[in-house]
């Protein structure tokens, strides 16, 4: 449940009244395959009993078997004299959580809240990005049920990004990475912290003065017009 596998589901059926596993395969998206003809007793005389196995698939975890028609127990069915087995297993996706810590400081925490955007470049992991928002002043929040593979088998590989504020930005040195974000579907979530710094004021530039220019121009124009050489300045 949770999605449909890219890939054939395969199931190995062993036993001592077999010479050789048998093998069945059923489609990604589910489905049902037949092993006729299998003898219920042994050539003692002992009920044959068949263990199913099913292989693993990168992103979706088993659950457990059952049958009608036949004796179970665990992953081996004993079966009846003209009668068919029916044997199901369930497969659920696996999934995990990112939980967000937002800190925030140098300055006084802005009134609108932060707004966080997760996304995945795999449809099959997330089908749209998932928005979520922390106070102003800071929090905890979580992306939860996040599909640890693809349909295809690949890892999931997530990515964060926070809406810019105005007089803001994030300490990159004091939080975490926000690209390539790979959950798993164990019990602790993947932890992120952002920080975010006030942007301190711009400091005023001092002005110089410019009356000693000013003044070093005008003396220089005067002695032109009186036909004397600048102070200074000697003639060629």
């Amino acid at each position: 449940s949770g999605g449909d596998s890219t890939a054939d589901w395969r199931f190995t059926i062993q036993s001592a009244c077999l010479s050789s596993p048998a093998t069945l395969t059923t489609p990604g998206a589910g489905g049902s395959a037949s092993l006729p003809g299998l003898p219920t007793h042994a050539a003692d005389g002992n009920a044959c009993s068949y263990t199913l196995a099913e292989a693993a698939q990168p992103g979706w975890s088993a659950g457990g078997w059952s049958c009608s028609g036949g004796a179970l127990q665990g992953s081996a069915v004993t079966l009846q004299a003209n009668t068919e087995a029916a044997c199901e297993i369930t497969n659920t996706r696996t999934r995990g959580s990112i939980r967000l810590t937002k800190q925030v400081v140098g300055g006084a925490a802005p009134a609108a809240p932060w707004s966080f955007t997760l996304s995945a470049a795999a449809t099959s992991c997330l089908a749209a990005p998932q928005t979520l928002t922390v106070p102003g002043d800071g929090g905890l929040v979580s992306f939860s049920s996040l599909p640890t593979h693809g349909t295809d088998g690949a890892a999931c590989s997530y990515a964060m990004a926070e809406a810019p504020v105005a007089g803001w930005q994030i300490d990159t040195a004091a939080s975490s990475a926000l690209a390539g974000l790979v959950v798993s579907d164990a019990t602790a979530p993947l932890a992120v912290t952002v920080v975010n710094r006030a942007i301190p004021p711009p400091q005023p530039v001092p002005s110089l003065p410019a009356w000693p220019l000013v003044s070093l121009l005008l003396a220089g124009w005067a002695a032109r017009a009186a036909g004397r050489p600048p102070s200074g300045a000697r003639r060629g």
